[in-house]
């Protein structure tokens, strides 16, 4: 929830995360995250033959995805035929912080599962949602709308409904505009000030071809 004190350590972490990655682009490229990380990201075909079980088994755990470790090698499993690919975007960047997170233990089963489950998903959820779609970027972008906030960060519909809520409450507080992203911040100023030129640059051309149609 934003303004909670795990929403600001969230966005703590995800400042960080950017800052270090050296992210420069949004809509976020997960793989890119993973592979800094030393994460490997496989197809549910590949795991199922490097572990000998069943797709129908991985399947069972998510239709998604999962993220798991085995001989001290994170791995990030996934779906390639979850559609739309923003949807497949969200699952890896989710596997990707519970791996960060510490909730994919060395030693742990292959197959991911446990009492703490529920929780363990809402703070990957909150981290994800940190790292997908600042709400800092995306109030120096002046979003106003879910779709506006969807084509921005590569959104399916159900996370911008999701995180536009959390927008519109983080405008409406009296928060401190940075929340936790530190240092994150300067990148975050470099890329709305281009967005906002690609967006000029979109109506100018809109605005011209409605004169060219009127004439």
């Amino acid at each position: 929830m934003v303004g909670s004190q795990s929403y600001l350590r969230a966005t703590e972490l995800a400042g960080r995360i950017l800052h270090e990655s050296g992210v420069s682009a949004f809509p976020l490229n997960p793989v890119f995250l993973a592979r800094q990380a030393g994460v490997k990201i496989v197809p549910y075909a590949q795991f199922a033959a490097l572990s000998a079980l069943r797709e129908e088994e991985l399947l069972a755990v998510s239709e998604d995805g999962f993220s798991t470790c085995v001989d001290s090698q994170y791995f990030i499993v996934y779906n390639p035929a979850v559609q739309p690919r923003s949807r497949r975007r969200w699952t890896l960047l989710h596997e990707y912080c519970h791996i960060r997170l510490g909730h994919v233990p060395e030693d742990g089963a292959l197959l991911p599962g446990g009492p703490n489950e529920r929780a363990l998903e809402a703070a990957a959820d909150e981290l994800t949602s940190c790292l997908i779609a600042p709400l800092p970027l995306a109030f120096l972008c002046r979003i106003e709308g879910e779709e506006a906030l969807a084509r921005c960060f590569g959104l399916s519909g159900r996370a911008a409904a999701n995180i536009f809520r959390d927008y519109q409450t983080y405008r409406r507080s009296s928060l401190s505009p940075a929340l936790g992203y530190g240092e994150a911040l300067g990148f975050f100023c470099r890329f709305a000030m281009d967005y906002l030129r690609r967006q000029e640059r979109e109506a100018s051309r809109r605005h011209y071809r409605m004169v060219d149609i009127d004439a």
